[in-house]
């Protein structure tokens, strides 16, 4: 019996220790087996910039998907009042300065809950240039635009080092 006790007191040793969700994000890999998809998704969410005018308190959630031929990156907005993302409209981004426009790929989502917030999804088409882009990014910026305001989130060099992770599955 006494042999048994580490294994016993491992778990208790390695699995309580208290993680800060944004310095230690879980990298998610999930895979479509009928369309090849792929989805790519970090725990935390883009912060907001200090001189915007959308609703602050709102997290947006930055995550990839892609299948090898076309690769998105896709914001998900959470809040409690409608944006209507629309991703015709693009995203436009500044990456270390440099002003960039994504063309989104059409396909939006809206939900609400019972509680009354609201969650509003957009896919926006991401190349390998601009992958590469992102790769090497010490700052970003980015807003998307919908019919009742916009979001606009910005990643510091730490969180983009994160997201970093995601990129070697985008092929």
């Amino acid at each position: 019996m006494k042999r048994f006790i580490p294994f016993y007191v491992l778990p208790f040793l390695f699995g309580c220790s208290v993680t800060d969700l944004h310095t230690q994000p879980t990298l998610m890999l999930q895979n479509d087996k009928y369309t090849d998809e792929q989805f790519y998704s970090l725990n935390y969410s883009a912060y907001s910039c200090e001189e915007n005018n959308d609703i602050l308190s709102s997290p947006v959630v930055v995550r990839f998907r892609g299948n090898g031929k076309l690769n998105y990156m896709n914001i998900v907005y959470i809040g409690s009042n409608w944006v209507f993302i629309n991703p015709e409209l693009g995203m436009d981004m500044l990456i270390d300065g440099q002003h960039y426009i994504l063309k989104g790929s059409g396909e939006e989502n809206t939900e609400a809950d019972s509680m009354g917030g609201v969650t509003e999804e957009a896919n926006y088409i991401i190349d390998k240039p601009m992958l590469d882009k992102l790769y090497h990014a010490k700052f970003l910026q980015f807003r998307v635009m919908g019919s009742k305001g916009q979001v606009e989130r910005c990643m510091t060099e730490e969180q983009l080092l994160q997201l970093n992770k995601i990129f070697p599955y985008l092929k």
